[in-house]
């Protein structure tokens, strides 16, 4: 796509709405039926939507599924939610565009690369007035949705809800899903007229928290800049390493994920999010959270309320590779656009491509692959809030 032709995607989205305001979103698909979706979608139906549906194709998501219930525990809204039974249930389904036909809501779930996959089959089925989220979108998650959809041929009157974290975090106990509560989720919005939406959103997901524009909500994004040095240094994502690899640091499977973290730890997760405020700051960004506030939404505590279960190895593999994919290479491209460098941040997507394998960087989300090459900040700004570039 042209970055002419960007212009007019981007505009799209930031065309004021002319349709009224809608109400209350009854009507909610989720699209991905792996963890994460599985609790959102019980999470929606427990806060009082009418009608949910879980989207998947895939077996291993139906496997999960088989028992016919969904059981939430922990914090947040407890329960056994039934899976294709009586109304009130999780209707599930493996027919796209049936599952999306009347939705308030559409909710897209899974790993980075699931999400770019969503935009482009969506790009199809989207209708006027539709709401889609991107859950746990990290960094530039909502952009990345909206150029496939429009690439895809997307022509409705949408809006693009980018939430960029969980507001809980996730754990499978023998098929029951715990839930942590963390601090609210950042939320930005495109277009940028349709803030509104989180408002009502709220309502279902109490949890969100309103950003300006939707640069704001992916620079606080922060849960690579902890996640990915407690799991990937002397962590659970590298089978067999020492629990002392950094002074200070604990081992690993005693509980709770804040133990993971020593004091050379907190000096790298400072680091990182020290370029991160570089870089947003460049994009007009100045709101970010301290370092503490950014260990304690993401670490969870030690013990008590609010503590945060150390994931299991295959889980913390796939944790390390999302966030490098979808927030650490992405904060990457921004600095590129801004002129800037991030030694810290490139040498830690370095250190995951040798212990993981794979070009994360050739494969992660960049400004450069959306539309934005060879734009500074200001001009991505510009066309972000409908000025011209």
């Amino acid at each position: 796509m042209t970055t002419a032709g960007f212009h007019d995607v981007v505009a799209a989205f930031q065309t004021p709405s002319t349709r009224p305001d809608p109400r209350t979103p009854a009507r909610v698909t989720v699209l991905g039926s792996g963890i994460e979706g599985r609790a959102l979608a019980a999470w929606f139906l427990a806060e009082g939507a009418e009608e949910v549906r879980l989207f998947t194709v895939y077996a291993e998501e139906m496997e999960a599924l088989s028992r016919g219930s969904i059981t939430l525990r922990g914090e947040g809204p407890v329960g056994t939610f039934r899976v294709n039974g009586e109304r009130p249930s999780i209707e599930v389904t493996s027919v796209l565009d049936t599952a999306v036909a009347d939705a308030d809501v559409i909710v897209v779930s899974g790993p980075v690369l699931k999400q770019r996959t969503y935009g482009l089959v969506l790009a199809q089925h989207v209708k006027d007035g539709q709401i889609v989220m991107v859950a746990n979108a990290s960094t530039f998650g909502g952009l990345e949705l909206a150029h496939w959809l429009r690439a895809g041929g997307a022509t409705g009157d949408v809006t693009v809800v980018e939430m960029t974290s969980m507001p809980f975090d996730i754990a499978d106990e023998a098929g029951t899903i715990m839930l942590t509560r963390r601090r609210a989720a950042p939320c930005g919005v495109l277009p940028q007229s349709a803030s509104s939406t989180i408002e009502r959103l709220a309502l279902h997901i109490p949890d969100l928290e309103a950003r300006p524009t939707i640069l704001h909500s992916s620079f606080a994004d922060g849960s690579a800049v902890v996640e990915v040095p407690a799991l990937l240094v002397g962590g659970p994502a590298v089978p067999g390493a020492i629990a002392d690899t950094l002074p200070g640091a604990h081992p690993a499977g005693g509980g709770a994920f804040a133990s993971l973290l020593g004091e050379r730890h907190r000096a790298l997760i400072s680091s990182l999010a020290a370029e991160r405020r570089m870089v947003a700051a460049r994009f007009g960004v100045r709101d970010l959270p301290e370092d503490e506030e950014w260990i304690e939404k993401v670490a969870g505590s030690t013990e008590g309320p609010g503590i945060r279960v150390v994931p299991t190895t295959s889980r913390a593999i796939a944790q390390v590779r999302d966030g490098v994919l979808g927030s650490l290479v992405p904060l990457m491209s921004a600095a590129i656009a801004a002129g800037v460098e991030v030694p810290v941040t490139s040498s830690i997507v370095a250190m995951a491509e040798s212990m993981l394998g794979g070009d994360l960087r050739a494969a992660g989300r960049s400004l450069s692959q959306i539309g934005f090459a060879g734009l500074d900040p200001d001009a991505i700004r510009a066309r972000l809030s409908g000025g011209a570039a």
